[in-house]
């Protein structure tokens, strides 16, 4: 369980510095947060690119799904903060870290 704890913990501080500071959607260079409809997109054409590996239909899935996932991400770290312990992040919330990471 430890080194689970870890992971999570890493990704719990990794979505979070990088939903801070921008990540590499930033342009702007000035570490302002990434805006929610641009996160939203680039999870959105991350899905778009993996719906076959995912089995998942058309375009408003991907939509629908990037909503989801930052919203899971958001709520996982906001939770986390306000210390709630770290192996009760759900697989989703988990999944969704993973996901903001990735595209960040």
């Amino acid at each position: 369980m430890g080194s689970e704890t870890e992971e999570a913990r890493r990704l719990v501080n990794l979505a979070r510095s990088l939903l801070a500071k921008g990540g590499m959607l930033q342009s702007t260079g000035a570490g302002e947060a990434i805006s929610q409809e641009k996160l939203e997109q680039a999870v959105t054409r991350h899905v778009e690119q993996n719906a076959a590996l995912f089995g998942l239909p058309p375009e408003y899935t991907a939509k629908a799904a990037a909503a989801e996932v930052v919203k899971n991400a958001e709520r996982a770290i906001e939770d986390v903060s306000g210390g709630a312990p770290l192996h009760r992040l759900t697989d989703l919330e988990y999944a969704s870290l993973e996901a903001i990471i990735e595209v960040s």
